[in-house]
């Protein structure tokens, strides 16, 4: 490698332990200090390095096509607030919004994207026998993720179990598909159009006084899944023009992509429990026998179903979900009193229940899949 290669590399060393120290010690680094050291270290690094131009005819089209998708990505958004509801933002648009938010936010995106820009497009080669890594754009993803990390300290709690699965799901699982499809944007149409695209994106909740309610981890899934469609919609007028194809071959791509949607929006659509059917995990043995422990059961909302002695439910037990079979109904009065048990309990449980209190019917089981669940529950318990 090169000297300036070199030196590179060990800049993005320095910068990817600084930005695990940032992360580790939060209170140490406020936004707008992090803000600035990236901006500084991104001005650095311009003059240091040689002015990289991409010569794509492309890239006025392609910012067109990212400012376009967006705001269809902002607008997604807004519609299924009309089926959740909205939210009032925390920080409403202000001047001291403006410099606390909208301004560090801004630079950190300018910024992040000129560094991505200068790493991406250095010879930094490593041969491992027959393999050849290209050790800078390695390192690039990793700060990249970093960053997009940093940006949201502060706002999850990490020793809580929610919020550390919201920042897993929210922050990491979509940083890592984001910047996948940026650092595949920027080589071939410069980091202009991404810039805008990521401050559309980013910016919005902060500019729009009121936000989509939406369920987390379905915004987890949407932010996941999103730039995969961006990169399909590239990929279509750019890459393989979809016409030069043969029929079959697009048939395929057309089932294949509907089929991995589909089941990513049914899986979505189970875990947040915000539809007619859902998921849930199995932490007690009170159904041992019938649903083990580390199992999962799909249910049906309960909207005014019948419900028949022996059929398993999901109900509110002194403030705790609990999956048990009907023992015996009984109406009082014309209230109707369902009493529970558990398959593996000797006794039936405590008292009875009513309807307010049922969540569902136990519709299917699911063997052993939420074992990896129960286990990161143990480390927060």
């Amino acid at each position: 490698m090169r000297r300036k290669d070199i030196f590179m590399i060990i800049f993005q060393m320095i910068l990817l332990l600084f930005l695990l120290f940032a992360l580790f010690v939060p209170n140490m680094f406020s936004r707008s200090l992090f803000s600035v050291i990236l901006l500084i270290s991104a001005i650095g690094i311009s003059f240091f390095s040689k002015k990289i131009k991409i010569t794509s005819i492309k890239k006025k089209n392609a910012m067109i096509i990212l400012i376009i998708l967006a705001l269809v990505y902002v607008a997604l958004l807004y519609l299924l607030g009309f089926y959740f509801g909205f939210l009032k933002v925390k920080t409403p648009l202000s001047v001291w919004s403006f410099f606390r938010f909208i301004l560090p936010l801004t630079i950190i995106i300018i910024s992040s994207e000129i560094l991505r820009k200068k790493f991406l497009f250095q010879e930094t080669i490593v041969r491992i026998k027959s393999l050849r890594i290209n050790l800078s754009v390695i390192l690039t993803y990793i700060i990249m993720v970093l960053i997009d990390l940093k940006i949201y300290t502060g706002i999850y709690d990490l020793t809580n179990l929610n919020d550390f699965l919201t920042a897993l799901g929210f922050v990491f699982f979509g940083s890592v598909s984001c910047n996948l499809l940026y650092n595949y944007l920027c080589v071939r149409y410069d980091c202009k159009a991404i810039i805008i695209y990521r401050l559309i994106t980013t910016l919005y909740m902060y500019i729009i006084p009121v936000v989509p309610d939406i369920y987390m981890f379905l915004q987890s899934f949407y932010r996941m899944v999103f730039p995969y469609i961006v990169y399909v919609v590239f990929d279509k007028i750019y890459i393989n023009n979809v016409w030069a194809k043969s029929r079959n071959a697009r048939r395929r791509d057309f089932f294949g992509n509907t089929i991995f949607i589909f089941g990513m929006v049914l899986v979505i659509m189970l875990v947040s429990c915000q539809f007619y059917y859902g998921i849930l995990v199995i932490g007690s043995k009170s159904m041992t026998g019938t649903i083990d422990k580390g199992d999962a059961i799909i249910f049906e909302k309960y909207d005014k179903q019948t419900i028949a002695v022996g059929q398993i439910i999901l109900f509110d037990y002194n403030g705790t979900q609990t999956v048990h079979r009907v023992d015996e109904i009984i109406n009082v009065n014309g209230v109707t009193r369902y009493y529970t048990k558990g398959d593996a309990n000797k006794e039936r449980d405590y008292g009875y229940i009513t309807e307010d209190k049922i969540y569902g019917i136990v519709k299917l089981k699911l063997k052993y899949i939420g074992y990896p669940t129960l286990w990161v529950r143990s480390l927060f318990s």
